[in-house]
Order: C-alpha cells, then structure tokens, then sequence
C-alpha cells in the first residue's frame, strides 16, 4: 500500500458502516415543515388576497382616470357604465351603446355599491358627481369618487 493510499484511508475513515437517518430523525424534520407551513399559509393567503384587492382598487381608479382624459383628447362624451351582474365596468361612447371602448372585470370577491348604473365624463374634462365604494369580504373598504367639477378621481381608504 502506498503512501497516497494510507493517507486517503486515514482522511475518509474507511468504516464499514454507512451513516443514515434514522425514522425518528426524518419524523422530526416532517413535523417541523408542517407546522412552519401551518403557520406560513394563512399569512401568504391573506398577503394575496390584500394584494388582489389594492390591485382593482388601482385598475379602477385608472380606467376612471382614462376615461376621463380619453374625453378631453377624443373631444367626445364617454360613459363609464357599472354592470353589476355581469361583473364588468364598460367604457363607451354615449351615443354608441354597442361599441365598448374599454371594459374591466370586477373579480368575484369584490362588490361595487354606486348610487346609479353610469358616470358621464364630458370633454372640457369634468364628469357626473359619483361616489363609488368598492369593498371585499373581508370588511376592507376604499371609496372612489369625484366632485365632478374638475374631473379629479380622488381615492378615500
């Protein structure tokens, strides 16, 4: 046996006998997933729900948004109409009740409250007065509304 080879055995420890986890080791490390994934699950589903949320909150504010400066630099009257069976916001021209412009889903977790069915934006870049509260089931609340008079789509959470 040569040098090289002595040292490679001493180094390694040439033992006969192959280290394993025992069952009780790997019971231990299943446990301890389950309870770090019993305890990460209801934060991460919360995480997306808010996330959802604050994600239409957003989308609807920027489709009033566009609605509104699509009527000035189109130099039309648009109306933004709120379908609440069908779950869908629709932008169109308000002679052209056939021609969607735009639309935005309303996800089913969501309900709309608004006082009537459409909001009018005029080209000198006022609307209809409106006040629309968006909330979920899990109690969140944000109001979208705007005065009218100067067309500003102001947020209220």
């Amino acid at each position: 046996m040569g040098f090289w080879e002595l040292k490679m055995m001493l180094r390694t420890g040439n033992n006969s006998k192959k280290r394993a986890f025992t069952l009780l080791e790997l019971l231990l490390v299943i446990v301890i997933i389950a309870v770090l994934m019993g305890l990460a699950i209801p934060r991460i589903s919360k995480t997306i729900a808010n996330t959802s949320f604050k994600s239409f909150i957003n989308k609807a504010c920027l489709f009033l948004d566009y609605a509104s400066t699509r009527s000035t630099l189109k130099n039309i009257i648009l109306e933004v109409r709120f379908d609440l069976k069908q779950k869908n916001i629709l932008l169109r021209k308000q002679q052209e009740k056939e021609e969607i412009i735009s639309q935005l889903q309303i996800p089913q977790d969501i309900s709309i409250d608004i006082g009537k069915e459409t909001v009018i934006f005029y080209p000198d870049g006022t609307s209809e007065e409106f006040k629309i509260i968006i909330s979920d089931n899990q109690g969140r609340k944000v109001e979208i509304s705007s005065s009218g008079f100067d067309g500003k789509i102001k947020r209220d959470e």
